[in-house]
């Protein structure tokens, strides 16, 4: 039996959802234009990025070694950040562009000891790393909630 190959051009803002054999359909929806709908887990950061991202590539030469979960996590959190704030790289020399990053509740008291808290913005100085911070406070509320099982493995000492 003969095998023909078809290409089919997805229209862009689509992607491909299913497809029925029998019927010989191919069912598109819209990809969702807000970041934190089309961003919902590391996979899905790795996806908007693509493997040829430098972070992606850094993360898959050693997503299987043996390396401490905290050292993974850091990097996980970059290409989720990487990938939330799309194109937009923070400028540092410019005190006026606030960047923000999430803030975690870490006392034993709380609920799960380790808890989204808020968000917090820097200007002129950090005391975040500069590739885990935000461009919007939506963005970092997001992701503190959102990814904070990672969070939570980058910070605490277990």
């Amino acid at each position: 039996m003969k095998t023909i190959e078809i290409p089919i051009q997805v229209p862009n803002g689509f992607k491909i959802d299913s497809l029925d054999k029998k019927n010989s359909l191919i069912t598109c929806s819209e990809i969702p234009k807000d970041i934190k709908e089309q961003i919902k887990s590391f996979q899905d950061a790795i996806s908007k990025l693509g493997e040829d991202d430098e972070d992606v590539k850094a993360f898959r030469s050693i997503e299987n070694l043996e390396i401490p979960k905290h050292i993974i996590a850091h990097l996980q959190l970059i290409i989720i950040a990487k990938a939330l704030n799309e194109d937009w790289i923070p400028d540092w020399s410019d005190s006026s562009q606030y960047k923000y990053y999430p803030w975690f509740n870490m006392e034993s008291s709380s609920a799960g000891g380790f808890v989204y808290d808020d968000f917090a913005y820097c200007y002129a100085s950090t005391n975040v790393g500069s590739r885990l911070c935000f461009k919007s406070i939506e963005l970092a509320e997001y992701a503190g909630k959102q990814f904070k099982d990672i969070y939570e493995e980058y910070f605490l000492i277990k």
